[in-house]
């Protein structure tokens, strides 16, 4: 009987986790399983943002900055808004990775700092 609940928990604690199972190298497409199941035709937020289960259902494809607030949308629950940091610094990101044999990757990153206007632009291509 020991063993068998220790087997039960095993199992329980493999299959109730969350993988992130690719389809290409760049990352674009795949599925995704959330609390054991596969996640599939749900919506889903990530901050404020709404996105459509029926279209939708891989958050990795919109970046490392969307998948990291994802949260499935259950009824009656609301998106989850962050507080206005206090100061006057502005850090904007934008990720763009699209292929698999030619393969194209650019990364901006942004900072902004109004007191004395600094302005900090950082760039990465690949192609």
């Amino acid at each position: 009987m020991k063993y068998f609940i220790i087997l039960v928990g095993f199992i329980r604690l493999l299959f109730s986790q969350e993988y992130i199972v690719p389809f290409d190298w760049s990352g674009q497409n795949g599925f995704m399983i959330y609390e054991g199941s596969l996640f599939w035709n749900r919506s889903w937020t990530s901050g404020v943002l709404l996105f459509d289960g029926t279209y939708s259902n891989y958050p990795e494809r919109y970046g490392k900055h969307t998948s990291k607030k994802f949260n499935p949308l259950n009824i009656g629950s609301l998106p989850v808004f962050n507080d206005l940091p206090d100061s006057s610094n502005i850090n904007t990101h934008f990720n763009y990775n699209r292929g698999d044999y030619n393969f194209d990757q650019l990364s901006l990153i942004a900072n902004y700092e109004s007191k004395d206007q600094y302005i900090n632009i950082n760039g990465f291509k690949r192609s």
